[in-house]
């Protein structure tokens, strides 16, 4: 198209630079036998056919657009050094996830139940301790009851806590599973990255697609629940806390939609940005501790 400046050589080699990859790296997670072609792609000698260009840009988690027409030169080596800490882990989960709580909520004895409750299972996760099945069982049927029965719109904002990791484990069992094998140091965080977040297309589809269908009603479940407490959020003054849930889903690829990961996740990553501009504390929240997450120096 004319006027529109194409990025993609130096983009796949910023892209694969900061992600610690080598050539062959590259190759071998898009399905190719030598690293030759990824020479050939950053030297801009030879454009990847749509096929591999597709599996490019969805092995960083980025769109085709973005792998072609914006400018990511400027993009740093990342840090693995907070992969290899559970606590910067768990802190940047607890910021992704915020648990809410407000005077009036507690003056509610269901909902302080569920409350406290769940700040036990909190203090066990950063402890490194397994919380209780009664906590767990406490935590959520009080929620529940708080919400549904006597209106607690702060319930229904820690009964997304819940949903919404659960949502994401579903949809992502791969990424979750390798988070729990760095919580036991079985992986470095390089690993964790190179074989659990960065897509790869060794394996064959068809056991996706199976996967997805065995999934497909529990996901379908939890969506309508979803939608019903951000709702509950929206009337109940947790307007902010609602909008930032909603860019999360996008942001995180678990939106039911026709648009690709990638695409979902880019539009999160803009609405985050904009509701943090807006003065939404929830998304500024979130994109300080990322942004620390992996520039640690900055």
């Amino acid at each position: 198209m004319v006027g529109i400046k194409n990025y993609m050589a130096q983009n796949i080699k910023s892209l694969r630079t900061a992600y610690g990859e080598s050539q062959m790296d590259l190759a071998y997670a898009i399905g190719l036998d030598a690293p030759t072609a990824i020479s050939n792609y950053e030297s801009g000698s030879r454009n990847p056919k749509p096929e591999i260009r597709k599996k490019i840009a969805a092995h960083f988690r980025i769109t085709e657009d973005q792998l072609m027409h914006v400018d990511l030169s400027g993009m740093r080596k990342l840090s693995f050094e907070g992969l290899n800490d559970i606590h910067k882990i768990q802190e940047i989960t607890f910021a992704t996830f915020p648990i809410v709580c407000s005077e009036a909520a507690m003056k509610n004895e269901t909902f302080a139940n569920g409350y406290n409750a769940h700040m036990r299972i909190k203090e066990c996760m950063l402890s490194g301790k397994e919380p209780s099945e009664k906590d767990y069982d406490v935590c959520l049927e009080s929620y529940d009851k708080a919400y549904k029965e006597d209106k607690v719109p702060e319930a229904a904002g820690n009964m997304l806590w819940w949903l919404l990791q659960t949502e994401y484990y579903v949809l992502n069992q791969q990424i979750y599973e390798g988070a729990e094998q760095l919580i036991y140091n079985d992986i470095s965080g390089i690993e964790f990255l190179r074989r659990c977040y960065l897509k790869s297309f060794e394996f064959d589809d068809i056991e996706e697609d199976s996967k997805d269908e065995e999934n497909e009603e529990f996901i379908n479940d939890i969506e309508e629940m979803v939608q019903d407490l951000l709702k509950v959020l929206q009337a109940g003054g947790l307007s902010n806390l609602a909008y930032y849930y909603l860019a999360i889903r996008y942001a995180y690829g678990i939106v039911r939609n026709e648009l690709s990961t990638e695409m979902n996740q880019a539009i999160g990553n803009e609405m985050l940005w904009s509701f943090s501009e807006l003065g939404n504390a929830y998304a500024t929240n979130f994109l300080r501790g990322m942004i620390s997450f992996t520039r640690p120096n900055l």
